[in-house]
């Protein structure tokens, strides 16, 4: 876990096998963050993360990019990622 803009996220990573890849079908790592709490704005540093997950023992390897997502959960409204 990781505290960011004063609020705990969670980190968590997967095993995606066989799925499709910049390199094509290929097995890699997914890594993610998920806040405890809800929140309305503000902005996030990602290096907070990739330290984070570095920290927790899991191996970045090499960065080929990277996906920036919102998500609700039993939620209504909009997100806007600039």
């Amino acid at each position: 876990q990781v505290t960011h803009d004063g609020a705990l996220y969670r980190l968590f990573e997967s095993t995606r096998t066989n799925q499709p890849s910049i390199d094509g079908t290929a097995t890699f790592q997914q890594y993610w963050a998920v806040r405890d709490v809800k929140r309305t704005g503000g902005t996030v540093n990602m290096a907070t993360f990739f330290n984070a997950w570095t920290s927790a023992g899991m191996r970045l390897g090499t960065h080929n990019y990277q996906v920036v997502a919102t998500e609700g959960y039993f939620s209504s409204g909009s997100a806007r990622i600039n």
